[in-house]
């Protein structure tokens, strides 16, 4: 597949013009990523136990079920916390046939959001439900293991001290976070753009917001779904960019108004999951990095710290990012630190130990005053780290490196055939003794003295000449 990928890339490349965001770097003003990884909570982490105990150590779920309720646990564990009270206190009642659909209930919404966040078609529902009507009991099954699993974590929840989910808040790390950064943004009259994959957290974070400052929607506090209409959304953009307005938030789902709309008057992101397509990221970021934007930006992403969108979905994002440069792109791949120019490129990394000074002062020296803000007042320990987005710099081969006449003009087809009749000549003689590299004659004159004669683009699996990685 990788070297279908580069023949076809080569093929069209004659006929293709293809640009992408780094082009905005040379107009716009510095863009800062930096992650943030939060600590979650010994309650998040026994109810998150409890899940894995009940599905063989994570094995004997589906992988859906799995990142669904882990998505759930780290990003609004009150509503774990609200339907796991409903099914214990609907079980202790007698109504074992009511608690048993509701429990089962949850847990296929969970699926069934996750799925819908991520645009995947579920096309093995036929099949799955064919499956299911010919193994009798089956899912009586699956609803008694998950009636189980809402009784223990309702036991866990109490023995923590939660018992009324009306009267009691769950702590949740990217909670804190979300309302911390509003309450600096609304005072240094910055605006803020929440992003999330899913709408339930959405609908969580507006609550918080609504209760914690009083916003009311469509005057401080804006939304874009997929349940908003085209014009109401362009409504909702043209007054968010209204300088004045007195708009503080916008929320937004990952993928309805991850494209096509201009958020320029914003300054501050907050990015509250990750997806398996970085594509899905990189868009969003681009709502306020773009042409039009005239202030410095900052985009924040909150990671549970090890837990499975920081230790899989976040990496492999990163994996195939660099795929993509590598195959596609075929250029080499540096590693730097996506920093302002001047004294914060020198500034030590953060500590790997939760000590909010460091961190604070770590923030300090990054010339971000939110990001100080954030880790000097972390209750609890929230933040276990922060660390600059590890950004992806493009290192092209220079025109000698990229071998004879053919690099200098580019990535010519007559080039390219010249390059690899030549690579192809020097490994023959490679292969006849005293004729090898460097041994005299024509072929040792093209590569003795350091030069590459089979760097001319040689063939499409090769790695240009220079590639280092960081």
């Amino acid at each position: 597949m990788k070297r279908a990928i580069s023949v076809l890339s080569d093929m069209s490349a004659e006929y293709v013009q293809r640009l992408d965001g780094s082009i905005l770097a040379e107009t716009l003003p510095v863009k800062t990523q930096t992650v943030l990884r939060l600590r979650a909570s010994p309650l998040q982490h026994a109810l998150l136990e409890a899940h894995y105990g009940r599905n063989g150590g994570g094995g004997g779920g589906n992988g859906f079920s799995v990142e669904a309720h882990q998505r759930r646990l780290s990003d609004r564990p009150q509503e774990l916390f609200a339907s796991v009270s409903k099914v214990a206190a609907q079980y202790a009642a007698g109504q074992v046939e009511e608690a048993l659909a509701a429990a089962e209930g949850e847990a296929a919404r969970a699926e069934e959001e996750l799925r819908a966040s991520q645009a995947i078609e579920e096309e093995a529902a036929p099949a799955a439900a064919a499956a299911t009507a010919a193994a009798p009991g089956k899912g009586e099954l699956e609803a008694g293991h998950a009636l189980a699993l809402a009784l223990e974590q309702s036991a866990i929840f109490a023995r923590f001290g939660f018992t009324d989910p009306a009267t009691q808040r769950v702590p949740c790390a990217k909670a804190w976070a979300v309302l911390r950064a509003a309450a600096w943004c609304a005072e240094k009259k910055e605006k803020l753009i929440v992003f999330s994959a899913s709408t339930a957290t959405l609908d969580a974070v507006s609550r918080d917001l609504q209760a914690q400052f009083g916003w009311a929607p469509g005057r401080e506090l804006y939304r874009i779904d997929g349940k908003v209409a085209a014009d109401k959304r362009q409504a909702q953009i043209e007054a968010f960019n209204k300088p004045g307005c007195g708009a503080h938030a916008f929320l937004i789902s990952l993928l309805a108004g991850g494209v096509g709309i201009n958020l320029v008057a914003a300054t501050r992101m907050l990015l509250l999951d990750t997806a398996w397509n970085p594509a899905h990221i990189t868009q969003a970021v681009h709502r306020f990095y773009r042409l039009g934007q005239s202030r410095r930006t900052y985009v924040y992403r909150l990671l549970a710290d090890g837990w499975l969108e920081d230790s899989s979905v976040y990496e492999s994002a990163t994996r195939k990012e660099k795929m993509a440069l590598r195959v596609v792109d075929k250029k080499s791949l540096a590693r730097r630190e996506e920093v302002e120019e001047g004294a914060s490129r020198h500034c030590p990394p953060p500590p790997r130990e939760p000590d909010a000074p460091a961190l604070a002062a770590w923030a300090e020296a990054r010339g971000d005053p939110l990001l100080s803000s954030l880790l000097a007042s972390a209750d609890g320990d929230w933040c276990v780290a922060a660390k600059k987005r590890r950004t992806l710099r493009l290192v092209h081969a220079s025109p000698t490196q990229a071998g004879g006449a053919g690099g200098a003009r580019g990535p010519t087809g007559a080039g390219r055939r010249r390059g690899a009749q030549r690579a192809g000549a020097q490994r023959r003689r490679a292969r006849i003794p005293g004729r090898g590299a460097g041994g005299g004659g024509r072929g040792g004159r093209r590569s003795g003295g350091g030069g590459d004669a089979a760097a001319d683009d040689d063939a499409p699996r090769r790695r240009p000449a220079g590639a280092q990685d960081g």
